[in-house]
């Protein structure tokens, strides 16, 4: 069974830039976006987990629930993003969990007194933390390969051209970290109607140059949001899509390859 962990980028910059405040109105905006996520969900299909400050977990019965789900948030949040509200989240599904299970734990502090307690994470949300923080970059959602199965790829691929694009790749050219060998990236910024790809890809040069305003940090996620875009794009046209679904082609665009 699945757990879905996403987590906020740049919570640092939001605080230094407008404190407590800016902090909390990130909290509630995660918020808002799991909600709009969980829309994906079929109805009576089970969930449970939360929202804690700048992440979430949710842990579903399938990996279909949790990848229909990802892709939802992640599309919401690239939606939602503006010059002046720039959203950049990053995440992965996992093995580990299922809903109704417990995510943390506390209790009593040994050896301190009464009322002081500690609390720990589940092995499942820790190995999923851990993950997400292993240094891969851009708005960027991972997905273990062994999740990957016949009926994901049927009920969440696309038709394109005389083949199909499958819901989750190995890229080649996008940056896998030490301890994601068994893990590809989940194709969220492909939108339902395949046909509207090229606008999506426009949408994603607007965030590349609002991301100037933000500093190196922030460049960095974008270039390997971006780098993401491009390998789906090169997946698309090699699978011999038409050529209406061709991204723009800028000084902005990088090369990619399935």
């Amino acid at each position: 069974m699945p757990l879905l962990y996403v987590d906020l980028l740049g919570m640092k910059a939001r605080y230094q830039a407008g404190g407590v405040r800016a902090a909390r109105r990130s909290y509630t905006l995660l918020g808002e976006l799991v909600a709009a996520g969980l829309t994906a969900l079929g109805a009576g299909r089970p969930v449970s987990g939360g929202v804690q400050s700048d992440a979430a977990a949710l842990q579903f019965a399938s990996a279909t629930d949790a990848v229909a789900v990802g892709r939802a948030l992640f599309g919401a949040a690239f939606a939602r993003s503006a010059r002046n509200r720039r959203l950049w989240i990053r995440g992965v599904v996992m093995r580990g969990s299922y809903p109704g299970a417990p995510l943390q734990r506390e209790e009593q502090l040994a050896g301190a007194p009464v009322g002081v307690f500690e609390r720990h994470f589940t092995d499942s949300l820790l190995r999923a933390v851990n993950l997400e923080q292993s240094g891969f970059r851009g708005q960027r959602l991972l997905i273990d390969n062994d999740l990957v199965t016949p009926q994901l790829n049927q009920a969440l691929g696309w038709g394109v051209g005389e083949g199909r694009l499958l819901p989750a790749h190995r890229l080649r050219y996008s940056s896998y970290p030490e301890g994601t060998e068994n893990f590809s990236d989940v194709l969220w910024p492909v939108p339902g109607d395949i046909a509207v790809w090229r606008g999506s890809y426009t949408r994603l040069l607007d965030r590349l140059r609002w991301a100037a305003g933000g500093g190196d940090q922030e460049s960095v996620q974008a270039s390997a949001t971006h780098l993401l875009f491009a390998e789906i794009d090169s997946i698309i046209h090699s699978l011999g899509g038409p050529s209406a679904l061709a991204a723009p082609r800028d000084g902005l665009f990088l090369a990619g390859g399935s």
